[in-house]
Order: C-alpha cells, then structure tokens, then sequence
C-alpha cells in the first residue's frame, strides 16, 4: 500500500512534536469543561472587545490551572465551545489569574496547546505554547511581566525546508 509523502509527514510530525501531546492544556481535548459563570462572565467583557465580538454569545470550556504554583486550582485555561475564532490548526486561547472576587485575563493567544512550566517570573509560572501541522511547527516561551503574559522567546521551522529541519532534526525548538 502507497502513502503519499503528506500524509507520511502528517503522522511523523504527529508522532514527534510536542504540540500532540497531552499538555496542561490543548484545544482538542475532549475533558475540557463548561467554565464557571465568573469566568464565562470575564470572558465575555473581554471578548466583546476584540475583533471575536460575536464569540461573546457562545459557551466558553477550559480547564481549572494553577498559575501561581501554590497547589491550587483556581485559574483557568479557556477558549470557545464552538470553534468560534479558531483558525485551521489554531484556537484562541485565554488565560485566565483568580483575584480574590474576579478573574483577569493574562493572555489573549492562539495555539493549540499551554503547558506551565515549574519556573516562574513575577509571581507565576512561565508557560509555553507549542503548535504544529505537516508543513510547520512552532512554540513560544511566554512569562508573567507582572501584569500580562508577554512572548519571551519564540521559534518557527518550516518543516517542508530541508535546510531548517537539517538545524531541527526533532523538528522541535527546544527554546526554555
């Protein structure tokens, strides 16, 4: 049987990038919860803002996250329901840090997955965010400046470039 040399990418890019697997957080994952009405609430006062406006109206999913490395899970990692503001291998992405009677919105992303690191900056921990399909694979270094998530470092590699997969032969960025 003939695999056309796509679809052998697609299951080697799937099979070694990070992006496919389980992180603290990824789009694709089917335990992903209705968030609570606080930070539906805080969502929706954000999203109305954005050029997302009309994702305001749908239910928002995510998963309870601990920021600050404390044990708790008061936190949370969202995005929409209903695939509103996603793109053909990305999601929009919200994080969300628990102030005591209200949830602030640290970061505003695409991607496909968020996964917190042990370290920290600022208070919180530092996070990256892998994503990838057959053709490309990228991953971002994001810390806390104290009131936003903020790009630390960044990597993309064209993975149909020979020359950038010969400086990637993991076809990973490896960027802590």
């Amino acid at each position: 049987m003939y695999a056309p040399p796509v679809v052998i990418s697609l299951l080697v890019c799937t099979a070694l990038h990070p992006a496919h697997a389980k992180g603290d957080f990824d789009i694709e994952d089917e335990s992903l919860r209705r968030v609570p009405p606080a930070v539906a609430s805080a969502l929706r006062a954000h999203v109305r803002q954005t050029n997302y406006k009309d994702c305001a109206q749908g239910e928002f999913v995510g998963s309870a996250v601990d920021l600050n490395g404390n044990g708790r899970k008061l936190d949370w990692i969202a995005k929409t329901a209903d695939g509103c503001a996603w793109g053909a291998a990305t999601a929009k992405i919200w994080i969300l840090k628990n102030e005591k009677n209200h949830y602030r919105i640290v970061l505003d992303n695409g991607g496909q997955a968020v996964v917190l690191s042990n370290s920290k900056t600022n208070g919180l921990r530092d996070l990256s965010m892998p994503s990838g399909t057959a053709g490309h694979y990228s991953d971002s270094l994001l810390k806390f400046d104290g009131s936003r998530y903020k790009v630390f470092k960044s990597c993309a590699i064209d993975l149909q470039d020979a020359e950038e997969v010969k400086r990637h032969p993991d076809r990973q960025c490896h960027i802590k």
